[in-house]
């Protein structure tokens, strides 16, 4: 029978325990594969989730997140939960009135965004502002994650708003772990 998790945080401590070295995140660049273990991904992810702490952000806060797909989108996400904060997360493609419309229903602490959103979307985007692949460097570890009940927002996805404003569905930690 499959383990039954709480919340994310357990999930992905989980893993890094039972998994340890195998890779549990791949990027090509060029021919080169490169892996990020699980061990490795749960310690850049309580860097992430310090970094955000030390930053201010506080349990329940709100934060972006949007960049390309690469495996430190994975990492800041799964920081932004350690910390018990709530992850945006925001399509790439939207342009900065998009951006705009979903920030002010958000109301987040803080953006973390890789370059070309950083540059599309200044106008809008607010401070703080961090680099996603800066905040998913090894560094100093949280020692644990912020204890997060099932019931936690983990995320809030924005609808496209095709029908009308865009609104946000919060998904839990049970909503994500459910089997």
């Amino acid at each position: 029978e499959p383990a039954r998790y709480d919340h994310l945080c357990d999930l992905v401590a989980e893993a890094a325990a039972r998994f340890g070295e195998r890779p549990a995140l791949s990027v090509y660049v060029g021919e080169e594969r490169h892996d990020v273990s699980y061990e490795a991904l749960l310690a850049r992810v309580r860097a992430v989730q310090k970094r955000l702490v030390d930053a201010g952000v506080a349990p329940g806060e709100r934060v972006v997140l949007s960049a390309q797909n690469h495996p430190d989108w994975v990492v800041n996400f799964f920081g932004i939960v350690f910390a018990g904060a709530v992850a945006v997360p925001l399509d790439t493609g939207l342009g900065p009135e998009q951006v705009r419309t979903v920030l002010q229903k958000a109301q987040p602490a803080g953006a973390i965004v890789d370059a070309e959103r950083r540059q599309a979307w200044a106008p809008v985007l607010g401070e703080p502002v961090w680099d996603v692949h800066l905040m998913a460097a090894t560094g100093p570890a949280a020692p644990a994650p912020h204890p997060a009940q099932s019931s936690d927002v983990a995320s809030i996805l924005f609808t496209s708003g095709t029908t009308g404003e865009p609104k946000g569905v919060m998904l839990t930690h049970q909503n994500f772990t459910a089997l």
